[in-house]
């Protein structure tokens, strides 16, 4: 199972470049490509060179269907525009009149000339700045920097013409490119768990000849989401492996991992958060990420305070990874370091973060599924006395989502 991770800010370089023994490869933001066009492509390099890490590119086009999001105070966000600047005139010149950039309504060989030039884009961004910047002494193989596939734009399905748009998109792409390629899937819950919803998406993605696929489903939230919504997306993630389709979940909890049962071959986070995500509409705030800690056992992240009672409510040892037995000698150690530097403490929680789910995913490979079902209702019955009776942990704070996981996932595979 492959493990991906999020490169979409310039502040987890440090945390990347130093724990890369923890993933298998990168998810880079299109406009972070086109906005640092120099050091973006040098870390990959890097990456590869010492790792072998393998990147893709995240097309950038999709943020522009609804909303203002890329916008600031009714200016184009740099980094947006850097991206802009990258493709066909027509993102521009459809912006500019028409405020947003939605495929279906535009013509199609409008939709063409604009899904060329990102594939084009995602092609060329770093071995193009490898070999501009590299010196007469470097020997530079544009092949062997290319991303590990293309992701073409896609396009929110929630009706027939939506997976006809998408269609469109692949087949251009397809034409265009000879790297292999790799469509996203974006759609909702209330989509997808219709039977003949999934159904349709999955003759388009067999129709189109394609062997893998990006999923993401919007709002998949481990809180949100009802047992019988789990159960119909197992069901989708093993009609589309079951057709001969890698899928890859775009966003990713641990119950995309616990879905290589069902025959997921890659998950996606991020550094810290980055397992569920929705279409965003308004303009976000510039501020930074809350500082969590991801505690495995729950499969999910709590502030430090609350993680570090829980812990000791189950008395759990000290976390042993790496980083945690590097820097912190009790859980009372971890609370007092982010209260001396709130800031700093997100490097160290983020590289535990990495290290804790690529051992997930390499258990769970090793598991068959019955034996990764009785691990995680194991771990729910250890800790579900210790996290009702944590005073951090809000009441309205529940873990029942584990044993939801594991209904869904035996109702449906066993």
């Amino acid at each position: 199972m492959e493990a991906t991770v999020r490169y979409n800010n310039f502040s987890d370089n440090e945390v990347l470049d130093t724990s890369a023994e923890s993933f298998d490869s990168l998810l880079v933001s299109g406009k972070m490509a086109a906005y640092a066009t120099k050091a973006v492509p040098a870390r990959l390099q890097n990456l590869n060179d010492e790792y072998g890490i393998e990147y893709y590119i995240e097309p950038t086009l999709p943020d522009f269907r609804v909303g203002n999001d890329f916008r600031d105070n009714d200016r184009i966000k740099q980094w947006h525009f850097d991206y802009i600047d990258k493709l066909h005139p027509a993102v521009e010149r459809i912006l500019a009149e028409q405020g947003n950039l939605d495929a279906s309504e535009i013509s199609p060989e409008e939709r063409e000339n604009i899904v060329r030039s990102d594939v084009k884009f995602q092609e060329r961004i770093v071995p193009d700045s490898l070999e501009k910047n590299s010196t007469k002494y470097q020997d530079i193989s544009p092949s062997e920097y290319q991303p590990k596939a293309i992701i073409p734009w896609h396009h929110r399905i929630r009706s027939s013409d939506d997976i006809d748009v998408n269609a469109h998109i692949i087949e251009t792409a397809l034409d265009q490119t000879s790297l292999t390629l790799k469509p996203c899937i974006q759609t909702t819950k209330e989509y997808i768990t219709n039977l003949s919803n999934q159904q349709q998406v999955l003759d388009m993605l067999v129709e189109a000849g394609v062997d893998q696929c990006f999923i993401w489903i919007e709002g998949l939230d481990k809180r949100d989401t009802g047992q019988d919504t789990y159960e119909k997306v197992t069901r989708f993630v093993k009609a589309v492996s079951d057709a001969g389709i890698d899928p890859h979940f775009y966003y990713a909890d641990y119950f995309g991992t616990m879905l290589k049962h069902a025959g997921m071959s890659g998950v996606t986070y991020g550094t810290m958060w980055g397992e569920e995500a929705e279409e965003t509409v308004e303009g976000t705030s510039g501020g930074g990420a809350l500082s969590r800690y991801y505690v495995p056992q729950m499969k999910d992240f709590l502030k430090i305070p609350a993680a570090v009672e829980l812990q000791q409510l189950a008395d759990a040892p000290m976390c042993d990874c790496r980083v945690c037995s590097d820097q912190f000698d009790s859980w009372t150690d971890l609370t007092e370091r982010e209260e001396d530097d709130d800031e700093n403490i997100q490097t160290p929680i983020k590289k535990h973060h990495l290290i804790k789910r690529y051992e997930q995913i390499g258990e769970v490979e090793n598991q068959d599924l019955d034996e990764t079902i009785e691990a995680c209702r194991g771990e729910f019955n250890e800790y579900v006395s210790p996290f009702n009776s944590a005073n951090q942990i809000s009441p309205s704070k529940k873990i029942d989502y584990l044993p939801i996981w594991v209904n869904a996932i035996d109702n449906q595979l066993n």
